[in-house]
């Protein structure tokens, strides 16, 4: 076992169980080329005999651990898309009400007002990916994968990474973005992921953001809030609200529409969508 102590204990285990499995010691490991090592990530877990969400998150939590500890940069896992193909099509994620979300959000603005200077950086972070989270309903890996220059204009540009769609967005967190970038005092140029982690830059650990939803899911509600129940809360809230399949895709990044000119105008298919989540 070669986890340190503070690594949450599924992820952890996912990384033990692929030293068990593969065989292979972290030298032994340090000595393949990136696509062979996320091969053999692949095959070790398609596999196993878990279920198809076991696998899913053990083969990125044995990534992002490995990522880390070797410095390198591994090519997409293959077998990652096939399995997400194979999960269950409704969702088993805790639902979020409007009032919740406030808490939610309420829980991290007071978070940041409690402390100065560089403390306020992970503060401030933490409270820009929840209300990203909150208020445009995108997965937490499209959002992690946001740059600086994007995040400074008023119109957010997602490009999916599952689907491939690009989705244009209100930005409902410019004050903060700003604020955010003049604590950091230019330590990041317009390219760098706007949530960048360690020296190396790369988009900050989808592990990470887990556990501070998780954590303050369970502090204030006793319960199982992970960062895409935030998505289906927005998906949710405007179908509630009366919106056709059609234009709610164009939040979701669901459809097949065509792609969104990243160089020409941005097209906003709902508008105001900050105030309609929160009514």
């Amino acid at each position: 076992m070669f986890c340190t102590e503070n690594w949450l204990y599924p992820y952890k285990r996912a990384v033990n169980d692929f030293i068990t499995f593969s065989g292979k010691s972290l030298s032994d490991l340090k000595k393949l080329a990136p696509k062979a090592l996320c091969e053999l990530i692949d095959s070790v877990f398609y596999n196993s005999g878990y279920s198809v969400s076991s696998k899913l998150l053990k083969i990125s939590a044995v990534r992002v651990y490995l990522e880390d500890e070797l410095s390198i940069v591994l090519p997409r896992s293959k077998v990652r898309k096939q399995l997400a193909k194979k999960k269950l099509r409704h969702s088993n994620k805790e639902n979020l009400s409007s009032s919740e979300v406030k808490t939610f959000i309420s829980y991290f603005s007071e978070k940041v007002s409690k402390v100065s200077g560089v403390k306020k950086i992970p503060a401030l972070r933490n409270l820009l990916i929840v209300k990203l989270l909150a208020f445009t309903g995108q997965r937490i890996g499209d959002i992690l994968n946001l740059t600086v220059k994007n995040c400074k204009k008023k119109v957010l540009l997602f490009k999916q990474e599952k689907t491939g769609v690009e989705v244009s967005i209100e930005n409902p967190v410019i004050p903060e973005v700003l604020q955010y970038l003049a604590i950091l005092e230019s330590r990041l140029s317009d390219d760098d992921f706007i949530f960048a982690d360690g020296l190396m830059k790369h988009p900050l650990s989808y592990i990470i953001v887990y556990h501070f939803v998780k954590e303050a899911g369970l502090l204030l509600f006793q319960r199982q809030i992970t960062p895409h129940c935030f998505r289906k809360y927005v998906i949710s809230k405007l179908i509630s609200s009366g919106h056709t399949s059609e234009s709610i895709k164009s939040v979701s990044g669901h459809s097949n529409a065509a792609m969104v000119d990243y160089y020409g105008d941005q097209v906003v298919e709902i508008k105001d969508l900050k105030r309609k989540l929160m009514r």
